[in-house]
């Protein structure tokens, strides 16, 4: 694998949640029978739920969320239920599947890592599919695999990072009839997954220790999850190192496997926690004995090697090492590596740094890239970017446009938006911007890893002095939306890499910003996801969601909320590829181009402002919109908008044949629009 293509890969994973040769972010992909009948729900499938569930509620398998003492998760971060519906796990979702009599669907969870290919012996064609077309990275627990589990369960993961799932899944799949008389019960349990409901979040996201600070820590270069190295690990992000020109080809001495938490690898690997390093196999791990092989090791040199695994463990890190058995684990380079490495790490603290960034002295630009913009009232505003402008790939995956870079920029107004004074954020480049009152705002720092490299940090800043200094909250969040109702709540969608999920995830803040919890409620329809938000009040807010895009052409929906998220109604919806099931059109949303943001006030009126240079309107809370054009202006994309409760709309809009950035406002609900400034590109 080239340099390049190792980079670019990186920058979607550690960026983005998944690689850019991977489909993109929001399509969710799952495993689909075709002319699987109407699902039947038979008297007997009720009869035999209610006989497994209190079954498993007496034998303390399964405890319903009312009797767990409030809590409503397992001890792992998973949920208990979903969406009112138990979540089976283990044993216990084994034998729910058994006793069932139809392919009535119930939801599963469990811990997936990374798929591998695998060879397959002559098997009756009849079962084939059950004996070969298993998982092969799956357990109820993170980094132990589950034999059982792989063969009965069957849902595709292709697209998740690392992480715990959440599937509906169902029994009796037409796939599997006809198997030999010995399989016949166990093809008709194999849990086929309908969809992908859930996929980790901020409760299940690995800690002390990030996946970023361990690619940091180790200089990992590349997207190589192996789950073979050192093992099958389900649910368990794994690092390579040394990073090398021979590592490119797949070539490296050892892995950095991330766990959830300290307990979770306590769990999984007692011996290696309770010693820190060995040398003895542990009990869980799917290796077993001595590793031998002849000939030259490309990292190492020519010679005959002769390799075990070394072992070592740190908060939620484990290290697998090979060392030359001639030298010993205390004398080999890459074990001392391995050590030296896993000692940059902090350990024994959730929160990440917080840090001060101030005007940089080093740096008075006149210009940058807009990411955001925000007013805090007639006459003062804030808009935030980067120094510098670059090419990446789109939350739809189909669309290059250009983005904030370098270091972040801030831009200060105090006369309406004719004006603005800018200035350097010692801080990665702002992609979002949210203010309350008279002088506080918030915004989102999200870093290009192909360009800044893991070491940078994403995270949420905050001002309250107008936006002249800035400090880091503890927060380690990718905001590419934001939208504060005071100053202390709040909500935002993530782009960040969060193990077992894709990386964009609708979270709300109660204390200023830190911590962001996972709504416990999707805004969007099934196979999208959210990439805006925006609130009026504490209870009144919208969403606007995406799904797969090509050629132009969108999967759009519209939802909102009068009761803080608790619930959410869709407003519109246009699924113009005609690629995701279940969703038809409501209301009136254009279907060409993809949604950026969305602004919305108190009334119901707004905006939504897109990839490609779209801007629509609203008046009526997002069931209908129409298209917006500012006379005379002239764009290739819209970067940023803002909406205020005057009715004035504000439209930062790229103008890239001509090299600069312009700013358009509307005092009449976007019927109207006049120039307001016009700013360079660097």
């Amino acid at each position: 694998m080239s340099d390049d293509r190792f980079e670019e890969d990186l920058k979607g994973v550690l960026l983005r949640g998944v690689p850019r040769s991977a489909p993109p972010a929001l399509r969710v992909r799952v495993a689909s029978v075709s002319g699987v009948e109407p699902r039947r729900r038979s008297v007997a499938v009720r009869l035999a739920l209610v006989a497994v569930l209190v079954a498993l509620v007496s034998g303390a398998i399964l405890v319903p969320v009312a009797l767990h003492s409030g809590s409503d998760r397992y001890d792992d971060g998973i949920p208990r239920t979903w969406q009112g519906q138990p979540v089976l796990r283990g044993q216990a979702a084994l034998d729910f599947a058994r006793a069932t009599t139809d392919d009535t669907p119930f939801l599963v969870a469990f811990w997936a890592g990374v798929e591998y290919t695998h060879s397959c012996s002559n098997w009756p064609e009849e079962d084939f599919r059950y004996e070969c077309r298993f998982m092969t990275s799956i357990g109820d627990q993170p980094g132990v695999h589950s034999g059982e589990l792989g063969v009965a369960i069957r849902v595709d993961t292709s697209s998740l990072a690392p992480g715990p799932v959440i599937a509906r899944v169902h029994t009796h799949d037409p796939e599997f009839a006809g198997c030999t008389a010995d399989l016949a019960a166990a093809c008709k349990a194999v849990m086929v997954g309908d969809a992908i409901l859930w996929s980790g979040d901020q409760a299940t996201a690995p800690h002390p220790a990030t996946v970023k600070q361990v690619a940091a820590a180790f200089g990992f270069s590349g997207p190589t999850y192996s789950d073979l190295m050192i093992g099958v690990l389900p649910g368990v992000a794994q690092i390579p190192f040394p990073t090398t020109v021979e590592a490119s080809h797949g070539e490296y001495e050892g892995v950095a496997a991330v766990f959830p938490s300290t307990e979770a690898l306590a769990a999984a690997y007692p011996e290696v926690v309770a010693t820190g390093e060995t040398d003895a196999m542990p009990s869980n791990s799917s290796l077993k004995g001595t590793i031998s092989f002849g000939g030259s090791d490309p990292i190492r040199g020519r010679g005959t090697y002769t390799f075990n695994m070394y072992w070592l463990a740190q908060g939620n890190v484990l290290v697998g090492v090979e060392y030359d058995v001639s030298l010993g684990p205390k004398a080999d380079p890459y074990v001392a590596m391995a050590r030296a490495d896993l000692a940059k790490l902090r350990t024994g603290t959730t929160v990440e740094p917080v840090a001060t960034a101030t005007p940089s002295d080093s740096q008075a630009p006149s210009a940058g890239y807009v990411g955001g913009i925000a007013f805090f009232d007639e006459l003062h505003g804030l808009m935030v970017g980067g120094s510098e402008g670059s090419t990446y790939v789109a939350v739809t995956g189909e669309t290059d446009v250009t983005g904030p870079e370098g270091t972040a920029v801030v831009w200060k107004t105090d006369d309406g938006g004719h004006t603005w004074a800018a200035h350097a954020v010692d801080a990665p480049p702002f992609v979002s911007i949210s203010v309350v009152g008279s002088s506080y705002a918030i915004a989102g720092a999200v870093c290009n890893a192909h360009k800044h490299g893991p070491s940078c940090q994403d995270g949420v800043y905050s001002s309250s002095d107008g936006g002249l200094t800035w400090n880091r909250l503890a927060a380690p969040y990718s905001m590419i939306s934001l939208s504060m109702v005071d100053a202390n709540d709040g909500w935002g969608v993530d782009w960040t890499l969060v193990p077992g999920g894709p990386g964009l995830v609708l979270r709300s803040t109660t204390e200023g910003g830190s911590p962001w919890l996972a709504s416990a409620t999707s805004p969007c329809p099934d196979y999208l996801l959210p990439v805006s938000v925006s609130f009026a009040s504490t209870n009144l807010g919208w969403v606007a969601c995406e799904g797969v895009g090509v050629q132009g052409l969108g999967t759009k929906a519209i939802s909102n909320t009068v009761d803080g998220g608790r619930t959410w109604q869709l407003q519109a919806a246009v699924d113009s590829t005609s690629s995701t099931p279940g969703l038809t059109t409501l209301g009136s949303i254009p279907g060409e181009d993809y949604q950026s943001g969305l602004a919305m006030d108190s009334s119901g009126k707004g905006l939504v402002w897109e990839k490609l240079g779209g801007v629509i309107g609203t008046a009526d809370g997002g069931r209908t919109w129409r298209s917006i054009v500012p006379a005379g202006a002239k764009w290739t994309s819209a970067l940023a908008g803002f909406v205020a409760a005057s009715g004035t709309w504000t439209l930062a809009l790229m103008d890239e044949p001509n090299r600069r950035q312009v700013l358009e406002q509307s005092t009449d609900d976007g019927q109207t629009w006049h120039q307001l400034a016009v700013l360079p590109l660097p």
